[in-house]
């Protein structure tokens, strides 16, 4: 087999064992760096695994409908990884089941994905829900206002 140096048209040899040896020394020296920066800069690249007792205030139109939307199907090959996703999501506290399930509350189904690990994403449809609030408009500041508050006068 005969690969083509582009530059001047050359044949060269394909990799060779001290290539691998290059690129394996390679690959480990940029893991020891990047477990390095890691170490350094930890605060940024710690993971949120649960926010608690967090309230926004949420206002909801005067006629608010309450929605109880159906379930979408959830995969065969797939219901596995779900219920375990969800247990770890309840054991965590980020979600609560509900045994029993009262007209007064909203109900959206959940979209399923699969991640590059093999592991799930649970995410939820909130569209229904998302029509029923009150948005609060905060006016886009104008860049030249901006600057002129921070420019220096002389």
């Amino acid at each position: 087999m005969k690969l083509i140096n582009q530059e001047n048209n050359q044949a060269r040899k394909p990799c060779n064992q001290e290539d691998n040896k290059i690129n394996k020394g390679l690959e480990t020296e940029i893991e020891r760096l990047k477990q390095k920066v890691k170490e350094r800069f930890s605060d940024l690249f710690q993971v949120n695994k649960t926010v608690k007792d967090f309230k926004y205030d949420v206002q909801f139109k005067p006629k608010m409908e309450i929605k109880q939307q159906k379930g979408r199907r959830i995969l065969i090959h797939m219901r596995k990884a779900v219920e375990t996703e969800l247990e770890k999501l309840i054991k965590e506290g980020h979600v609560e089941k509900l045994e029993e399930v009262g007209e007064d509350i909203f109900v959206s189904p959940v979209v399923v994905t699969r991640k590059s690990d093999g592991s799930v994403k649970i995410a939820l449809d909130a569209v229904e829900l998302n029509r029923q609030i009150v948005r609060k408009t905060i006016p886009m500041p104008i860049l030249s206002e901006i600057l002129d508050q921070i420019s220096i006068k002389k």
